[in-house]
């Protein structure tokens, strides 16, 4: 049915735009398998669930800071382009909409046929380590590290949830310093605010990798505990 390549998917030596759509739904497909989010909306961000009081760490107003910090993030997934964007990440207690906003990115970088791959941190990193010390007899560990190195996005939720083990600490280190070297951008996101606590889990190396993302400080009170009361 493609008249560029005839269906053979090939096109003067490179993969033709047609299998890039097919990986593009099937990329979509899987990251709505792996989160319980699904793909998100910034749209279904609700900033009333954001407290309209002032935060006296920031000296902001908490909702007006939110709306200016997704309306920043938003801007971020449209203006997309793996070469210019910077990595990020985005930090704050749990339930305050960081994996709901990273997954809201993904859904926007997806859209302009950009390859995107999430990953829960626990799940990838354990699955590759039972991959390395175990059987691996058709190079499952390398392929997961290659599509993940090799990404236009990159997500890492839920850094810092993980078993913290050498295998781990190696290859985090690897892949994002392959990334950073790649000029690949990458978001984490994390519970962890402190940043010595942050060096003290994942070496000085990691951490100074970690060092080259932006932050963006998630702020309020828990809206999972909020959504809960309203049913």
């Amino acid at each position: 049915t493609c008249k560029k390549c005839q269906d053979t998917g090939v096109v003067d030596g490179r993969t033709c735009s047609c299998v890039h759509k097919v990986m593009q739904a099937l990329r979509r497909k899987e990251i709505e398998g792996l989160s319980s989010l699904s793909i998100s909306s910034f749209d279904t961000m609700k900033l009333s669930y954001y407290p309209n009081v002032i935060d006296p760490a920031l000296g902001l107003n908490v909702r007006t800071y939110m709306g200016q910090l997704l309306a920043g993030l938003k801007d971020y997934a449209e203006d997309f382009s793996p070469a210019e964007n910077e990595s990020l990440m985005l930090v704050g207690n749990a339930g305050l909409g960081k994996t709901h906003a990273a997954l809201a990115i993904a859904g926007i970088v997806l859209d302009k046929g950009c390859d995107v791959i999430y990953v829960s941190s626990p799940d990838f990193f354990s699955k590759l380590e039972a991959l390395h010390f175990g059987a691996d007899p058709g190079g499952e560990e390398e392929t997961l590290l290659q599509t993940a190195a090799g990404a236009d996005l990159l997500i890492l939720d839920d850094l810092g949830t993980e078993f913290n083990s050498n295998f781990f600490l190696s290859t985090l280190y690897s892949l994002l310093n392959n990334r950073l070297g790649a000029h690949l951008p990458t978001i984490v996101t994390t519970n962890i605010t402190d940043g010595a606590l942050l060096e003290k889990l994942y070496t000085e190396k990691i951490s100074s990798r970690l060092s080259a993302f932006v932050p963006c400080l998630f702020a309020g009170q828990d809206i999972r505990g909020q959504k809960a009361q309203e049913v």
